[in-house]
């Protein structure tokens, strides 16, 4: 047998495989629930376990089987979009570069300069808002961002190429422009395209997973790298609750917690400048938000509301004592 198919990196590679559709083939048989859309029912925000590998998320789906059906998606998706940039780069890079069609090939020059304005990471945004947020939409939005690399690499390759010794001796035994381009052009340049399509390729799967992160991709409950364990646009969470407190006169309360755990929306709470969805707050045997809003300003003179980011909280035109001790205008 062959030494690259028994070697020590071959056998790394074929483990690696095996383990690969091993995964594949025991979430194709563990059940029902494995669906990567259908719920788990009472499977809500499951930590990892033999039934749940990888836990369940906020609607009881399994993450792991919406892990890998996603992995299906962006990498189609990627695929598709890299092959149709690469293909109609690199025709249109040669045809410009040999000149085939002098009437268009000022068009498609002007074009090509157009597709390289743009950020490649930010023309997709553009363009999924002009096709729409479904699979064609992706593939066109990576599609246009991608072909001009191809383009400007081939016609500038070819256009090199035309002086070579190989190419004149090409043209010399009767060869065509087009048996010159697809027998001698196209072999010497598949390398560089090669390594450029796995380069694209790279980058189509960060900006698909990019749009799905941002909520502007495809959307749920199609499963795509990128995906949010919360969607906050369709989910509401509840950021604080059951929470009950009493300050007398004269105390000082610190609300400790994690980023996110809903201190300062607490703080806004207790000082009137949020309302709560459930619940009320009191100064004394006033209820703050039965006040009136002139009411309400003349009650906060007497409250001191110290936010957590100093940075973004003080004054930078008072002093600290003034901005911690002072009355609130």
């Amino acid at each position: 047998m062959s030494q690259r198919w028994v070697g020590r990196k071959a056998i790394l590679g074929w483990c690696v495989f095996g383990l690969v559709l091993a995964a594949a083939l025991y979430i194709a048989t563990s059940g029902h629930f494995y669906s990567p859309i259908e719920p788990f029912v009472g499977g809500k925000l499951q930590p990892p376990s033999h039934a749940f590998l990888m836990g369940t998320d906020e609607l009881g789906r399994d993450v792991l089987s919406r892990l890998i059906a996603a992995t299906g998606v962006t990498l189609g998706l990627s695929l598709v979009s890299v092959v149709l940039a690469m293909l109609i780069g690199t025709l249109l890079g040669m045809g410009a570069g040999y000149n085939l069609v002098p009437v268009l090939t000022p068009v498609i020059l002007f074009l090509g300069q157009i597709s390289i304005i743009f950020p490649t990471r930010w023309l997709p945004l553009m363009i999924v808002a002009l096709f729409g947020n479904h699979a064609l939409g992706m593939v066109l939005s990576m599609f246009f961002s991608l072909w001009g690399q191809f383009f400007w690499l081939m016609y500038d390759e070819s256009r090199g190429l035309q002086g070579r010794t190989f190419i004149q001796a090409a043209y010399a035994v009767g060869g065509t422009k087009w048996k010159v381009i697809v027998f001698h052009i196209l072999p010497y340049l598949a390398p560089t395209v090669l390594v450029l399509a796995t380069l694209s390729f790279r980058t189509a799967i960060g900006v698909i997973s990019t749009l799905s992160f941002l909520g502007i991709g495809l959307q749920p409950p199609t499963p795509t790298w990128g995906w949010k364990r919360w969607f906050h646009s369709s989910v509401a969470v509840s950021a604080v609750r059951n929470v009950s407190l009493r300050i007398r006169a004269g105390e000082t309360i610190g609300l400790v917690g994690e980023s996110g755990s809903g201190k300062s929306t607490l703080g806004r709470c207790l000082a009137g400048l949020e309302k709560p969805s459930a619940g009320s707050v009191f100064y004394g045997d006033l209820e703050i938000y039965s006040l009136s809003r002139r009411e309400a300003r003349l009650l906060r003179r007497r409250i001191q509301y110290i936010h957590q980011d100093p940075v973004d909280a003080l004054n930078p035109y008072r002093t600290i004592g003034q901005s911690h001790f002072g009355i609130l205008a």
